[in-house]
């Protein structure tokens, strides 16, 4: 999935916050080889993740976009910052089709 395919989805035509995507597209997408449980990449190494996988990755950085999603915490001078569990809840309704089973 490329930014052009996330703008795309997401009916962004401007250039101005491309690095801002660019970077939860990347988080987006391993989110969903997290949850799926599937790299996405096929025998020559490339990554080719399924259209509605690719939405669900979309929703996931539109909700991600919303400041409101964004939890920092900080402990004795250190600092960390992740996306609280409502943006991927709504991705995760586009990846459940895609998410291998597993036995334990």
């Amino acid at each position: 999935m490329k930014l052009e395919d996330l703008k795309k989805i997401l009916r962004i035509a401007s250039t101005s916050r491309d690095d801002q995507l660019q970077f939860l597209l990347e988080a987006g997408i391993e989110q969903a080889q997290t949850y799926c449980e599937d790299s996405f990449k096929n025998e020559t190494d490339q990554l080719t993740i399924p259209k509605v996988v690719q939405v669900g990755i979309a929703k996931f950085v539109e909700v991600a976009l919303q400041t409101a999603n964004v939890q920092t915490e900080k402990f004795e001078g250190m600092q960390r910052s992740f996306f609280s569990e409502d943006a991927t809840k709504a991705a995760h309704f586009y990846w459940r089709l895609h998410r291998k089973a597993t036995y334990r």
